[in-house]
């Protein structure tokens, strides 16, 4: 049995560009940007979560964006290259348990249908969150996870403590997008030199 026992339930494909499964690289200039799109989704109704990895080829650790949803499971995002060379980029996404839980607890509230076990789920995620946090956004998450567990409705649905949840998630269970695809930065000139060729010099 693998070690995530099924977990792993993102699926990533159709990522764009990708130049013959990523056997030849995309070429771009020297202040261009590189904008990748792709399909993530997964079994079921959950909330996902996906970022864009870029670095240049001299880089010792990749750059996260965050990717945005567009529609019909395709997710969006983009990175400038700003050095001659080569990057690399790749996906990775995962299951948002607590956009999950919160979007979910919207509903309830609104419906008036919220039960203290509910609360309950949502503080056992604040509190994972605060262990894997830095002071002082820890405390902050845990003065959250306090009230929550008081049943508070103003702390569910407070956009503070979701934007600052979604700095911590849980990605143990994260689907990485097998392949590292590669970019090819020119020089602006570059972009240029085929048209030069059709005059005398």
């Amino acid at each position: 049995m693998p070690a995530d026992d099924g977990r792993k339930r993102v699926v990533i494909e159709g990522v764009s560009p990708e130049i013959d499964g990523g056997r030849f690289p995309v070429k771009r200039t020297v202040g261009e940007s590189v904008t990748v799109e792709a399909d993530i989704f997964t079994d079921g109704h959950d909330a996902l979560a996906a970022v864009l990895l870029y670095k240049n080829e001299g880089d010792e650790t990749w750059t996260e964006v965050p990717m945005s949803f567009l529609l019909n499971d395709r997710w969006s995002a983009q990175f400038q290259v700003d050095k001659v060379g080569r990057y690399h980029y790749t996906l990775q996404a995962w299951v948002d348990t607590f956009q999950t839980w919160r979007r979910d607890m919207v509903k309830r509230i609104r419906a008036a249908t919220d039960a203290d076990v509910d609360y309950l789920v949502g503080v056992q995620l604040v509190e994972d969150a605060a262990g894997r946090a830095t002071l002082p956004d820890r405390n902050r998450l845990q003065r959250w996870a306090e009230a929550l567990r008081t049943s508070s409705r103003a702390a569910a649905l407070d956009e503070e403590m979701s934007l600052l949840m979604a700095r911590y998630p849980d990605r143990r269970f994260q689907t990485n997008y097998p392949k590292e695809l590669p970019v090819t930065v020119d020089r602006e000139r570059a972009r240029y030199s085929a048209w030069y060729e059709f005059f005398p010099r």
